[in-house]
C-alpha cells in the first residue's frame, strides 16, 4: 500500500479507536483524569469484557507497524537541538522539531538553516513569522540601549562632622537635653524587643 492511503487507514482506525476508562472512573472524582489501569477485581465486569462496560486494552486496537510513530503527514519526529544534526535528516520522512531547551538566539539559527535547506518544521507554526518578530525585538533592544542615558556620577560620601557641630549640640537648653535622652532610651528598648 502507498503512504496516503496508509495515512488515511491509519485517520480511520484512530477515529474507531475507544477511550479507555479506568474502572469505576465515573464513581470517583479522583480517577477521572487518570491514565488507564487493568481492571484486577475477582468480580469485575471491565475484565471478563462484559457488553456495556468500558473497552479494555488489547493488541487489536495497535497502529499498524509502517505507520508507528509518524504525524498525520507521514512525517517522523526528530528533535534538533543544534544546525549540525539538520545534515542528517531525510526532507521527505522526518520533520524537524526545536529541543525546548533552545535559546531564541539558537532557535532562529535552526530555522534559518532549515528553511535554506527545505525543511518541515513540527513545532513552530510559521517560522517565517518567528525569525521577523525576532529581529524586530533585538532592534528595538539595541534602540533602547543607545538612547539610555549614562550612569550618574556617584553622590559624595558624607564627611565626618566638624568640631563646629559638635558644639552646637552641646549648647542645647536642660530640657531638650532630657527630651533628646529619653528618645534614645527609648529607641534602645525598641530594639531589644
Amino acid at each position: 500500500m502507498k503512504m496516503e492511503k496508509l495515512l488515511q487507514l491509519k485517520n480511520q482506525l484512530k477515529a474507531r479507536m475507544p477511550k479507555f476508562r479506568r474502572q469505576a472512573m465515573h464513581k470517583k472524582l479522583k480517577l477521572r483524569n487518570t491514565s488507564w489501569r487493568r481492571p484486577r477485581g475477582s468480580d469485575s465486569k471491565q475484565k471478563i469484557r462484559k457488553r456495556s462496560y468500558p473497552a479494555r486494552v488489547s493488541i487489536g486496537y495497535r497502529t499498524p507497524k509502517k505507520l508507528r510513530n509518524l504525524l498525520s503527514n507521514g512525517l517522523k519526529e526528530v528533535v534538533i537541538a543544534n544546525v549540525m544534526h539538520l545534515k542528517k535528516l531525510d526532507k521527505k520522512r522526518e520533520g524537524v522539531v526545536l529541543a525546548r531547551t533552545l535559546s531564541r538566539r539558537k532557535k532562529v539559527e535552526v530555522l534559518k538553516e532549515c528553511l535554506n535547506q527545505g525543511l518541515t518544521v513540527i513545532n513552530i507554526k510559521n517560522p517565517d513569522e518567528y525569525i521577523k518578530s525576532y529581529e524586530v525585538k533585538i532592534k528595538e533592544k539595541q534602540e533602547s540601549k543607545k538612547k539610555k542615558p549614562k550612569k550618574a556620577e556617584p553622590k559624595e560620601v558624607k564627611k565626618a562632622p566638624s568640631p563646629q557641630s559638635k558644639q552646637k549640640k552641646e549648647e542645647l537648653s536642660p530640657e531638650e537635653a532630657r527630651i533628646k535622652e529619653k528618645k534614645e532610651k527609648d529607641k534602645l528598648l525598641i530594639k531589644k524587643r
